[in-house]
């Protein structure tokens, strides 16, 4: 569920980073966060497929690093790529390394974050959790979008994190869009505060979207507290859509406002 939103995700970036560059100046990621996440298998040279292919083990793995080194951005990225498969436990310590190696270039540390979100073990937190530092917005919204598709211990408290105070409004996106996807009942007053305070009218849409996903009596009340507080016609229409999922009614009174 959650890889899938975050390729939507990437998409409306894509769409939206030249016209929202020019509205407030902000460096928005680009078309580099959409590319397919598998196309580095097929691409690797045949003689290396053997040691990309299901779970590798630590000696498989070491062969195909020491294949790579040296090699050039595309090569490197395809081989991140191509140890990006669920369960890989093995590759994590080498993904998670070039992740974090700032010497490594933007799109090799996107695609490592995306193939620890695939491998999705309780190891990659610790990676991913640093990662949230990196000084480039597009490694972070791709290490956020990892987090809330691996799901290792301690996720949720790491996305709220990133929704209460990351400086990008696309990362602060990204994280209510991961929290709904966890339906955690834990993180209801975290992205009812970002619907009520955000100052991005995006984020504030997609934190009432997200709550809409969790439910609960909670979330419903805290959607209609941040409702009359709302001025923006989008995001005050996208709170009576989650509260109509949740009460399962048309809420006349609201949608007249």
């Amino acid at each position: 569920m959650i890889n899938s939103r975050c390729l939507v995700l990437f998409a409306v970036m894509t769409a939206l980073g030249p016209a929202a560059r020019a509205e407030d100046g902000e460096d928005y990621p680009s078309e580099t966060l959409a590319g397919a996440p598998d196309e580095g298998f097929e691409s690797l040279p045949i003689d290396l497929r053997d040691a990309a292919r299901s779970a590798p083990t630590p000696s498989t793995i070491t062969d195909l690093v020491e294949a790579q080194r040296g090699s050039d951005e595309r090569a490197k990225r395809q081989t991140v790529r191509a140890l990006g498969t669920r369960g890989n436990v093995a590759a994590i310590p080498y993904v998670g390394g070039m992740l974090l190696r700032l010497d490594e270039s933007r799109l090799t540390r996107i695609d490592a974050a995306r193939a620890l979100g695939r491998i999705g073990e309780a190891r990659v937190g610790a990676f991913l959790s640093q990662a949230l530092s990196d000084p480039d917005i597009e490694v972070r919204v791709a290490a956020v979008c990892a987090l809330g598709e691996a799901a290792p211990p301690g996720a949720e408290t790491l996305l709220e994190v990133a929704l209460r105070g990351d400086k990008s409004w696309w990362v602060r996106y990204s994280a209510a869009t991961a929290l709904g996807a966890t339906r955690h009942r834990f993180a209801v007053d975290a992205l009812a505060r970002a619907a009520r305070e955000d100052v991005k009218p995006q984020v504030r849409l997609h934190a009432a979207i997200a709550l809409g996903e969790i439910g609960g009596k909670r979330a419903a009340a805290l959607l209609r507290g941040a409702w009359t507080l709302e001025r923006d016609g989008q995001v005050r229409r996208s709170i009576i859509i989650s509260l109509r999922r949740l009460a399962g009614q048309t809420l006349p009174s609201l949608a007249k406002n």
